[in-house]
């Protein structure tokens, strides 16, 4: 399945209208149309993305392991 992404705008009514679309007349296609916030974040279930990245100074240092009792 050959895939294209266009953004536009809903206009009066409700409707969509997309123009000039990559596909020949005739053939059958899916539409499938995901909403945005004001502020262009899709509602994907990923509230981070698109967010500033942790940064790990050492991630592969042990944590609390003054905490951690010998075993005997």
């Amino acid at each position: 399945m050959e895939a294209y992404k266009v953004e536009t705008t809903v206009a009066a009514g409700g409707t969509v209208v997309l123009r000039a679309l990559p596909f020949e007349p005739g053939i059958t296609v899916e539409v499938i149309v995901l909403g945005r916030s004001s502020n262009g974040a899709t509602p994907s279930g990923y509230p981070l993305r698109g967010q500033q990245p942790y940064r790990f100074d050492n991630p592969c240092d042990p944590v609390a392991a003054d905490d951690w009792e010998a075993t005997g």
